[in-house]
Order: structure tokens, then C-alpha cells, then sequence
């Protein structure tokens, strides 16, 4: 933790994630929606959630500082 603040890199608070966490995305097009987180895409800042919508279930690729555990 030291080494990364001491480091000359912009660095940000996020949530640590398990793959079948329940998130919520908290701001953009899909703000409120909840779903299970699957999968980081980290060399992409994106994470993928599988949404449950109308009995159906939609994978969508969200930016990671968009979405926070329930």
C-alpha cells in the first residue's frame, strides 16, 4: 500500500469484487439496475454483469467505477 501511494500513478478508491456478487450499477443509462458481477475486464476498466430483465438474463460490459456491491 506504501509503494502505491508513494507512486507518481493516479489512484482511485474500488471495490473489490467476486464473481457471482450481487452489484448495482450506480450512474449512467442502466443507474439502479442491479445484477451479478461476472467478470473484469481490467486492461479495459470495464466489468461485465450477467442483468436479469424480464425473465431473461443480459450480459453487459459497464465501467468499473459505475457499479458498488450490494
Amino acid at each position: 500500500m506504501q509503494r502505491i501511494a508513494r507512486a507518481p500513478l493516479p489512484a482511485r478508491h474500488y471495490p473489490y469484487l467476486r464473481a457471482g456478487q450481487r452489484v448495482r450499477i450506480i450512474d449512467g443509462p442502466l443507474a439502479r439496475m442491479e445484477g451479478i458481477f461476472v467478470h473484469n475486464k481490467a486492461h479495459k476498466g470495464l466489468v461485465v454483469l450477467s442483468i436479469d430483465m424480464v425473465q431473461r438474463s443480459v450480459a453487459v460490459e459497464v465501467e468499473s467505477t459505475l457499479v458498488v456491491p450490494v
